[in-house]
Protein backbone atom coordinates (compact mmCIF):
# COMPACT_ATOMS: atom_id res chain seq x y z
CA UNK A 1 0.00 0.00 0.00
CA UNK A 2 1.77 3.32 -1.16
CA UNK A 3 -0.03 4.62 1.98
CA UNK A 4 2.61 3.06 4.46
CA UNK A 5 5.78 3.85 2.81
CA UNK A 6 6.06 6.83 4.45
CA UNK A 7 5.14 6.24 7.91
CA UNK A 8 7.67 3.44 8.25
CA UNK A 9 10.47 5.75 6.59
CA UNK A 10 9.38 8.30 9.12
CA UNK A 11 9.43 5.62 11.96
CA UNK A 12 12.75 4.45 10.67
CA UNK A 13 14.00 8.16 10.50
CA UNK A 14 13.02 8.89 14.25
CA UNK A 15 14.48 5.81 15.45
CA UNK A 16 17.69 6.67 13.53
CA UNK A 17 17.84 10.00 15.00
CA UNK A 18 17.33 8.54 18.48
CA UNK A 19 19.26 5.81 18.85
CA UNK A 20 22.41 6.14 20.65
CA UNK A 21 25.61 6.23 17.52
CA UNK A 22 27.76 3.39 18.06
CA UNK A 23 30.71 4.85 16.25
CA UNK A 24 31.87 7.05 19.18
CA UNK A 25 34.06 4.00 20.19
CA UNK A 26 34.37 1.01 18.11
CA UNK A 27 32.38 -2.16 19.08
CA UNK A 28 34.12 -4.64 20.41
CA UNK A 29 33.57 -8.19 20.23
CA UNK A 30 35.56 -10.81 22.50
CA UNK A 31 38.63 -12.91 21.15
CA UNK A 32 37.66 -16.42 20.29
CA UNK A 33 39.79 -18.81 22.51
CA UNK A 34 37.35 -22.15 22.52
CA UNK A 35 34.76 -22.63 20.31
CA UNK A 36 31.70 -25.52 20.78
CA UNK A 37 29.81 -27.10 18.30
CA UNK A 38 27.07 -29.88 18.66
CA UNK A 39 24.83 -31.01 15.67
CA UNK A 40 23.32 -34.65 15.28
CA UNK A 41 25.38 -34.37 11.69
CA UNK A 42 28.67 -32.90 10.54
CA UNK A 43 30.28 -33.47 7.04
CA UNK A 44 32.82 -31.56 4.84
CA UNK A 45 31.99 -29.83 1.57
CA UNK A 46 34.09 -30.30 -1.85
CA UNK A 47 35.20 -27.28 -1.68
CA UNK A 48 38.07 -26.28 1.42
CA UNK A 49 36.93 -24.68 4.45
CA UNK A 50 33.12 -24.88 3.97
CA UNK A 51 31.69 -27.52 6.78
CA UNK A 52 28.18 -28.67 6.73
CA UNK A 53 26.13 -29.38 9.87
CA UNK A 54 22.11 -30.75 10.24
CA UNK A 55 19.67 -31.77 13.19
CA UNK A 56 19.92 -29.49 16.49
CA UNK A 57 23.02 -27.59 15.44
CA UNK A 58 24.55 -25.28 18.44
CA UNK A 59 27.41 -23.44 18.50
CA UNK A 60 29.40 -21.16 21.09
CA UNK A 61 32.30 -19.17 20.67
CA UNK A 62 32.76 -16.78 23.30
CA UNK A 63 31.01 -13.86 22.81
CA UNK A 64 28.35 -15.17 20.65
CA UNK A 65 26.25 -18.65 20.06
CA UNK A 66 23.73 -19.81 17.07
CA UNK A 67 21.45 -23.03 16.96
CA UNK A 68 19.45 -23.70 14.10
CA UNK A 69 18.17 -26.93 12.27
CA UNK A 70 21.06 -26.30 9.28
CA UNK A 71 24.03 -24.87 9.20
CA UNK A 72 26.99 -23.88 7.16
CA UNK A 73 30.58 -22.87 8.17
CA UNK A 74 32.33 -20.88 5.83
CA UNK A 75 36.38 -20.71 6.93
CA UNK A 76 38.16 -22.45 9.98
CA UNK A 77 36.21 -24.35 12.34
CA UNK A 78 37.65 -22.40 15.29
CA UNK A 79 37.09 -19.04 13.67
CA UNK A 80 34.24 -18.96 10.84
CA UNK A 81 34.08 -16.13 8.48
CA UNK A 82 30.14 -16.69 7.85
CA UNK A 83 28.25 -19.01 9.47
CA UNK A 84 24.86 -19.64 7.49
CA UNK A 85 21.78 -20.67 9.38
CA UNK A 86 18.29 -21.75 8.73
CA UNK A 87 15.55 -23.52 10.85
CA UNK A 88 12.01 -23.04 12.60
CA UNK A 89 13.82 -20.84 13.60
CA UNK A 90 17.50 -20.00 13.66
CA UNK A 91 18.78 -18.10 16.70
CA UNK A 92 22.02 -15.46 17.22
CA UNK A 93 23.05 -14.43 20.66
CA UNK A 94 25.82 -12.03 20.55
CA UNK A 95 27.54 -10.25 22.86
CA UNK A 96 29.20 -6.94 22.67
CA UNK A 97 30.63 -3.98 24.10
CA UNK A 98 28.66 -0.23 23.23
CA UNK A 99 30.27 2.91 24.90
CA UNK A 100 32.33 0.64 27.47
CA UNK A 101 28.67 -0.81 28.38
CA UNK A 102 28.10 -5.34 27.83
CA UNK A 103 24.81 -5.70 25.71
CA UNK A 104 23.35 -8.54 24.12
CA UNK A 105 21.98 -8.45 20.85
CA UNK A 106 19.32 -11.49 20.64
CA UNK A 107 17.63 -12.26 17.23
CA UNK A 108 15.78 -14.85 15.34
CA UNK A 109 14.48 -15.78 11.87
CA UNK A 110 14.15 -18.64 9.38
CA UNK A 111 17.72 -17.93 7.91
CA UNK A 112 20.58 -16.27 9.73
CA UNK A 113 24.08 -15.12 8.07
CA UNK A 114 26.50 -13.97 10.87
CA UNK A 115 29.79 -12.45 9.59
CA UNK A 116 31.62 -12.00 12.56
CA UNK A 117 34.53 -9.89 11.14
CA UNK A 118 32.26 -7.67 9.73
CA UNK A 119 30.12 -7.18 12.71
CA UNK A 120 27.22 -7.85 10.20
CA UNK A 121 23.55 -10.09 11.29
CA UNK A 122 20.91 -10.97 8.68
CA UNK A 123 17.87 -12.03 9.54
CA UNK A 124 15.11 -13.47 6.66
CA UNK A 125 11.90 -15.09 7.14
CA UNK A 126 9.44 -14.13 10.57
CA UNK A 127 12.78 -12.37 11.85
CA UNK A 128 12.96 -10.35 14.87
CA UNK A 129 15.88 -8.78 16.58
CA UNK A 130 16.40 -6.94 20.30
CA UNK A 131 19.21 -4.87 21.80
CA UNK A 132 18.59 -4.41 24.87
CA UNK A 133 15.19 -3.07 25.63
CA UNK A 134 14.74 -2.17 21.69
CA UNK A 135 13.33 -4.61 19.61
CA UNK A 136 12.49 -4.53 15.57
CA UNK A 137 10.19 -7.30 13.73
CA UNK A 138 10.04 -7.89 10.03
CA UNK A 139 10.57 -9.82 6.73
CA UNK A 140 14.41 -9.01 6.93
CA UNK A 141 16.32 -7.20 9.08
CA UNK A 142 20.23 -6.28 8.55
CA UNK A 143 22.18 -5.19 11.66
CA UNK A 144 25.49 -3.32 11.56
CA UNK A 145 26.61 -3.66 14.50
CA UNK A 146 29.74 -1.33 14.73
CA UNK A 147 27.71 1.64 13.29
CA UNK A 148 24.80 0.36 15.41
CA UNK A 149 22.42 0.71 12.22
CA UNK A 150 19.60 -1.69 10.64
CA UNK A 151 17.95 -1.80 7.07
CA UNK A 152 14.65 -3.41 7.87
CA UNK A 153 11.55 -4.40 5.46
CA UNK A 154 9.06 -6.93 4.41
CA UNK A 155 5.67 -7.62 2.83
CA UNK A 156 4.11 -6.95 6.13
CA UNK A 157 6.05 -3.95 7.56
CA UNK A 158 8.05 -3.67 10.53
CA UNK A 159 7.39 -3.20 13.86
CA UNK A 160 10.04 -1.13 16.48
CA UNK A 161 10.03 -0.86 19.93
CA UNK A 162 12.40 1.76 20.79
CA UNK A 163 13.31 3.50 24.34
CA UNK A 164 15.50 6.36 25.24
CA UNK A 165 18.36 5.59 26.96
CA UNK A 166 17.68 7.22 30.24
CA UNK A 167 16.14 3.92 31.90
CA UNK A 168 12.24 4.59 31.04
CA UNK A 169 11.93 1.43 28.82
CA UNK A 170 9.77 -1.27 30.02
CA UNK A 171 9.32 -1.83 33.69
CA UNK A 172 8.74 -4.66 35.76
CA UNK A 173 4.79 -5.03 36.56
CA UNK A 174 4.35 -3.48 39.85
CA UNK A 175 6.98 -0.56 39.03
CA UNK A 176 6.06 3.09 39.42
CA UNK A 177 7.78 4.85 36.59
CA UNK A 178 4.89 6.84 35.11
Amino acid sequence: MPGKSPTILLTLICVAIAAPVAGDTPVELAKVEKVTIRAAEGWEDAQPEIVHFRDDFFMEAGDWNVSADQATLYGKLDDPETVILSGSPARIRVTAWFNDQLETISGEARRISWQREHKLIRLEGQAWLERGANRMSGGTIEYQIDSDRFQAGGAGGVRIQAWPDDNSGPQEAGSDNN
